[in-house]
C-alpha cells in the first residue's frame, strides 16, 4: 500500500490497489515554486509503525511554474472604406485544456471576422485559470486605386431618320474596381448622317465607389444601311419627228433619304414608234452612302 509523510494541500495521492498510486491535482498562481513529496510504500502483512517492519520511502520534488499563456494575432485591416471586412486570427502559446475568450465586442468565438475599422480587446483563460489580455487595431480602409477601364469598339446603324445612339454599357468591355463601380458615362452618345465614314472616338469614364476615376477611349462605327425611299408618278410623252425622251425629274415624285440623295436615274428614257402605248420604267435612287 502507499501513504504519504509530506504533501502539499493541492495534491491527492491515490492507491490504485494494484501496486501503483496516482498523485494528481491542480495547483493555482499561489502555489508557484518547488515543493517536496515523500511517499512512503509498505506492505500490507505489516505496519508501518512498528519498529521491527520493513518500509520504504521516496521523495519527489515537484516544481510549478508560473502561467507563461500568451498571445499573439494575424491582422486584416478593411481593405475598403465602410466594407466592414476585417479579421484578428489568434495563436495562443503555453495555453492548457479548453480556453475561454472574452472581447471587448461581447464576443466568445477564438476569432474575429467582418470587423469595422476600431480597437477590439480580449481577455482569455485555459483549464490552469491562467490568464492573458491583449489588444488589437483595425484600421479603415482607404481607396486611392482608380479603376481599371476597359473598353471595345462598337459599331451602330443609322435608323429611318438618320440617328443613331450608343449607351456606356455597349462600350464597357468588363471595367473593374476592387471596391466597386459606382457610375460609367461616355461623352458623346449620339450620332447622325455627318458620322458615317467617319472616325468616331468615344471616351468612357468609369468612376468607383470612393470617387476614383479614369478614361479610356473606344472608336465608334456609324454604318448606314437603310435604302433610300423611291417614289415614282407616272408621264406622258409625245413623239415628235418618231421620238421621245423623259428625264428623272418627269418620273420622281419626292423620292428621299434621311442622309441625302445622291443620284437619280432611269433605265430607259427614250422611245419611239415602237413604244406607242404603256411602257414601264424603273426610277433607281441612290443615297449618299448607298
Amino acid at each position: 500500500s502507499h501513504t504519504w509523510s509530506k504533501i502539499p494541500s493541492w495534491l491527492t495521492l491515490t492507491d490504485n490497489g494494484d501496486g501503483t498510486a496516482t498523485l494528481s491535482g491542480t495547483p493555482t498562481s499561489a502555489q508557484i515554486g518547488f515543493d517536496t513529496v515523500r511517499v512512503e510504500l509498505h506492505d500490507k502483512t505489516t505496519h508501518y509503525m512498528h519498529n521491527h517492519c520493513s518500509w520504504k520511502f521516496q521523495d519527489f520534488i515537484i516544481e510549478v511554474k508560473p502561467c507563461s499563456l500568451s498571445i499573439s494575432a494575424t491582422l486584416t485591416d478593411e481593405f475598403c472604406p465602410n466594407a466592414n471586412d476585417g479579421s484578428i486570427d489568434l495563436s495562443l502559446t503555453d495555453a492548457t485544456g479548453t480556453v475561454t475568450y472574452n472581447w471587448s465586442n461581447g464576443s466568445t468565438n477564438e476569432d474575429l471576422s467582418n470587423l469595422a475599422p476600431g480597437t477590439y480587446s480580449v481577455e482569455i483563460e485555459d483549464s490552469l485559470g491562467c490568464k492573458a489580455v491583449d489588444t488589437f487595431t483595425i484600421v479603415a480602409g482607404q481607396d486611392i486605386t482608380n479603376p481599371v477601364v476597359s473598353t471595345q469598339n462598337v459599331t451602330i446603324y443609322l435608323d429611318s431618320n438618320g440617328n443613331a445612339s450608343v449607351s456606356a454599357t455597349e462600350v464597357d468591355n468588363g471595367s473593374s474596381d476592387a471596391c466597386g463601380i459606382d457610375t460609367i458615362y461616355l461623352d458623346e452618345y449620339d450620332f447622325d448622317c455627318s458620322n458615317v465614314g467617319t472616325t468616331n472616338t468615344v471616351t468612357l469614364t468609369v468612376v468607383d465607389v470612393n470617387g476614383n476615376e479614369d478614361t479610356e477611349t473606344a472608336t465608334v462605327t456609324v454604318l448606314d444601311t437603310v435604302p433610300p425611299t423611291a417614289i415614282c408618278k407616272n408621264a406622258t410623252v409625245t413623239l415628235s419627228g418618231g421620238t421621245a425622251s423623259v428625264t428623272t425629274s418627269d418620273i420622281n415624285n419626292g423620292s428621299n433619304d434621311a442622309c441625302g440623295i445622291l443620284s437619280l436615274s432611269l433605265d430607259n428614257s427614250t422611245w419611239d414608234c415602237s413604244n406607242i402605248g404603256s411602257n414601264d420604267v424603273t426610277l433607281t435612287v441612290s443615297d449618299n452612302n448607298n
